[in-house]
């Protein structure tokens, strides 16, 4: 059985440099679905200014290490079953380097609006899941672009812990 864990932040500043917000390396005993990223501004004079700018956001799997940022912890939500196996760094201000990773996602994020990504799953038997899955010991960075004033985010990314594949 898998287990599902979030990880958070707040007040976090995105300036005017491309930063990864979330960068997860998944470990190599277990992949990992990504289940929700969930962003917000928090900045209040931001958004009173009535100033609109879209953020370029991106979902990458496989770039390289990041520099600096703050290690995060995952919190079990089922408050059953382990520790997760993954780590997770928030607010890389020297994103992984561009080269060999796949684009998962590519949108935007407004200023003064919560950007939510939750990949479909089809609840019937047999349907459809498109919640990309990280191998062992594969890079998962979600990439915020440079914004041309300080702004101040939250934000949670949600993620399943699914094990190995026979013959992994």
């Amino acid at each position: 059985m898998s287990n599902i864990y979030s990880v958070s932040f707040s007040s976090i500043e995105a300036t005017g440099v491309a930063q990864d917000i979330f960068h997860v390396l998944a470990s190599t005993i277990s992949r990992i679905k990504i289940m929700a990223i969930h962003l917000a501004q928090s900045t209040a004079d931001y958004v009173a200014s009535g100033e609109i700018e879209l953020l370029a956001l991106s979902v990458l799997r496989g770039s390289t290490t990041p520099a600096g940022g703050t290690t995060g912890s995952f919190l079990n939500i089922d408050r059953r079953g382990a520790t997760a196996v993954s780590k997770v760094t928030m607010n890389c201000t020297t994103p992984g380097e561009v080269g060999t990773e796949q684009l998962l996602f590519a949108g935007s994020l407004q200023t003064g609006e919560p950007f939510h990504w939750q990949p479909h799953v089809d609840g019937k038997p047999g349907g459809r899941d498109a919640r990309p899955v990280i191998g062992l010991g594969e890079r998962l960075s979600v990439r915020l672009g440079p914004s041309s004033a300080v702004i101040t985010l939250n934000g949670t990314l949600t993620i399943e812990e699914i094990g190995k594949v026979p013959g992994e």
